[in-house]
């Protein structure tokens, strides 16, 4: 990997504007993921809700964790999603995931 002493003036404004590109694009997936996990949260009864709340799964894991919640709720519902389609979970996820990101700012939490 080239030091970034040894790029001319205008390689290093390169690398710099990639670098504000990826921060850019990190903070909109960041804040994608968080609308889907609460979305996903939401949709959820609060008798279910109160179901991964003791889940051990759900409480190990990591804040906005959206796989783990996806989990959580499969095994909760004893595969009943399964019925409908063969992963109609990870669909909704990766539906609403697309959603969000074209949307961007146009779309508003109900938290909001």
């Amino acid at each position: 990997m080239t030091s970034l002493y040894n790029l001319s003036y205008s390689e290093k404004r390169r690398f710099e504007k990639d670098e504000e590109d990826y921060d850019k694009y990190l903070r909109l997936i960041l804040r994608t993921v968080s609308q889907a996990y609460q979305a996903l949260w939401d949709i959820c009864h609060s008798s279910i809700q109160n179901r991964i709340k003791a889940n051990p799964d759900y409480q190990s894991m990591n804040i906005g964790d959206i796989f783990t919640l996806k989990k959580v709720i499969e095994n909760i519902s004893i595969g009943s999603v399964t019925l409908i389609a063969e992963d109609v979970m990870g669909n909704y996820i990766e539906n609403l995931f697309n959603f969000l990101m074209v949307k961007g700012d146009e779309y508003k939490s109900p938290s909001d």
